[in-house]
């Protein structure tokens, strides 16, 4: 009996040594799970840290695009005000162009009109000389003679000077283009026209400028019209037309 008592003595010491050994081991087994856990939290913390960076990331990449586009449309834009300021630069040169050829079609009105004057004093001028001569055969006076040849000087200079207009084709500035068809008919056109047939035809009767009818003329605007009908300036009229087509051809944004 003492014998069983004694082994199961040493039994339960045995067991209870391999119980503290085992709870140590709990014990240590516990302390890890607990440093595991810890970091494991910590982990975690990192992995949404990263998350929001790469969130961030994104959006500034997105703020980066749209920082991209703006600065296209900024070129867009610039390219668009260069183009505008060049279209202003030639309106100013066309407006230049456009008193030139003014100045032009006012000399030659008064060229023609002068001439006109001339050859009505001159045959003023040579019908009372017939008449002189007719009444007085015999006396042919030096003084009414000279008159005669220095008007027939006078009027000869300025129809040299309208031949040679009639007969130069020139273009005004390179933009409005003056042709002369017959001696008292004028073919104009601009360098703007949509098409070659788009031209004007004026005829003078002497005294003034007529505009012929045609269907380019029956298709311009009412505006440009009343420079005619309500003013009778041809250069207004000219340069209303050319500024128009110049319009139609060019962009530019006012």
């Amino acid at each position: 009996m003492n014998k069983q008592l004694e082994e199961a003595s040493t039994t339960n010491s045995e067991l209870m040594t391999v119980y503290h050994s085992q709870k140590h081991e709990f014990n240590l087994l516990s302390h890890e799970y607990e440093i595991l856990t810890f970091k494991t939290s910590q982990y975690d913390s990192k992995i949404q840290e990263l998350d929001q960076l790469q969130d961030e990331i994104k959006t500034l990449k997105a703020e980066l695009n749209e920082r991209n586009e703006d600065k296209k449309k900024i070129r867009i834009l610039e390219a668009e005000l260069q183009k505008a300021s060049e279209s202003l630069q030639s309106q100013e040169v066309l407006k230049e162009a456009i008193k030139d050829f003014e100045s032009e079609l006012t000399k030659l009105e008064v060229l023609r009109i002068e001439n006109s004057s001339l050859e009505s004093k001159l045959y003023n001028t040579e019908s009372l000389l017939k008449s002189w001569e007719s009444a007085f055969p015999n006396n042919t006076p030096s003084d009414v003679n000279y008159n005669i040849k220095l008007q027939a000087k006078k009027i000869t200079r300025l129809e040299e000077t309208i031949q040679e207009v009639n007969q130069e084709k020139f273009d005004i500035a390179k933009h409005v283009e003056l042709d002369v068809i017959e001696n008292n008919r004028f073919r104009l056109s601009s360098m703007y026209a949509e098409s070659p047939e788009d031209y004007l035809i004026f005829e003078s009767d002497g005294n003034a400028m007529k505009l012929l009818n045609s269907e380019f003329a029956c298709s311009l605007e009412e505006k440009s019209m009343r420079f005619l009908k309500n003013f009778r300036s041809i250069p207004g009229f000219l340069c209303s037309i050319t500024l128009d087509l110049f319009n139609k051809q060019t962009v530019f944004t006012q």
